[in-house]
């Protein structure tokens, strides 16, 4: 059976590997991945679905073009150039660089660029969405209370913490410094003294601080104000206020309804 969706995962640390004929072939299909006999190439599993890539600054150029091939005329040409197979698959990429100066710099295909660009969300680096914080933090504990089952706090001083720092690593190294800590915490409370030493020399020194949040509120009052925050930023429209808080629309109106927070008042008038 084939998956729905397809994640193929292209980190800098194997950034190398990709000009490699053998994962060229693992991608879009050769002598050794055959449809006929059951292996399929990483493109054909994704037929039908969405084939899902991660920082594709780093995708190789000849799989830069098999990608705009399947985008522009919904086929691959495999390494053996025998035959086309036709692919029906929707694309969505991710990146932290700069593509536009990656195509001036030749460093990525222009064609495949604007052919991606044709519908593109950007998502701000964590320190200019630091309302967002509180939330994500209880989202992270509550999926962690469910994968170690054991009952997990943090807090409010150190929640404060964790709104103040910069986050370079944005999400993935916030979400790894609450692992960390979930898994060291004695019994299952994150306190200030707890958290890496790196974080208190990492303090937010930019203007968006302005949401930072006084060690002396609650978790409830944090939680509030961060969903109060993010109706501001949008204007009261629950898919973004969901996608900047990192948490499920149902979750956000369950949240708003505890609050009492109407996301209506927030609406901009034209």
């Amino acid at each position: 059976m084939k998956a729905s969706v397809l994640q193929v995962l292209i980190s800098p640390s194997i950034v190398s590997l990709y000009g490699d004929a053998a994962l060229a072939e693992e991608f879009i299909g050769g002598d050794r991945t055959d449809n006929e006999n059951g292996r399929l190439s990483r493109l054909e599993l994704a037929h039908g679905g969405t084939l899902f890539l991660e920082k594709i600054e780093y995708l190789a150029v000849e799989l830069q073009s098999a990608l705009l091939q399947v985008i522009k005329q919904g086929v691959i040409t495999r390494l053996d150039a025998r035959r086309l197979i036709p692919i029906d698959v929707k694309v969505i990429a991710t990146t932290t660089a700069d593509l536009a100066m990656l195509v001036e710099q030749n460093r990525f295909s222009r064609q495949l660029y604007y052919a991606l660009h044709a519908f593109e969300i950007t998502i701000p680096p964590l320190r200019m969405r630091r309302g967002s914080i509180p939330a994500l933090v209880n989202n992270k504990l509550r999926s962690l209370e469910k994968r170690f089952s054991t009952r997990l706090k943090i807090d409010d001083d150190a929640l404060a913490r964790l709104v103040s720092c910069a986050w370079p690593g944005n999400d993935f190294e916030l979400y790894s410094v609450i692992e960390n800590l979930a898994l060291s915490s004695d019994n299952g409370r994150i306190r200030v003294s707890d958290l890496p030493e790196h974080l208190f020399t990492e303090q937010a020194t930019d203007d968006v601080s302005a949401t930072r949040l006084s060690t002396s509120l609650s978790f409830a009052e944090v939680e509030k104000e961060a969903i109060i925050n993010a109706a501001q930023v949008t204007g009261g429209r629950i898919q973004e206020m969901s996608a900047l808080l990192g948490i499920g629309r149902t979750t956000l109106w369950r949240k708003m309804k505890q609050h009492g927070i109407d996301a209506g008042q927030f609406k901009r008038r034209v």
